[in-house]
């Protein structure tokens, strides 16, 4: 995991983007999305019940004004799940968006989350 984060700042600084900080309550988020998907076997945004990052993040006790989520279903190493996410546009609009000040990542057998948040403390 520490691998990827340091390879995602790299490329955020590259796109002259702040690096993102850690923040324990979207990493909880993230971990717990990614057992839950290897543990029930799907991979989605949403749980079977509906759930989605909105929720998660809550549940962690995270206020944001702003969000997002990556997602990879992969085995490899995050190298190849980085070069996966800057392939798509979607995910690599997530990752190179400058608001998004912190982040949390978790991977459980080759399921990966990636919840980027913009705080409500954050300065606009």
């Amino acid at each position: 995991m520490e691998q990827m984060v340091e390879r995602m700042n790299a490329h955020r600084r590259s796109v002259h983007c702040p690096d993102l900080v850690w923040m324990q309550g979207a990493a909880g988020a993230a971990q717990a999305h990614a057992d839950d998907m290897a543990r029930r076997g799907y991979f989605a945004h949403q749980s079977p019940e509906g759930a989605g990052p909105a929720d998660r993040l809550r549940a962690q006790g995270v206020g944001y004004r702003a969000m997002a989520e990556n997602i990879a279903h992969h085995p490899g190493a995050a190298r190849e799940v980085l070069q996966g996410w800057l392939a798509s546009p979607g995910h690599r609009s997530n990752l190179e968006r400058c608001t998004y000040t912190h982040h949390g990542l978790g991977v459980r057998e080759g399921r990966w989350v990636h919840l980027f948040v913009t705080p409500v403390s954050a300065a606009p």
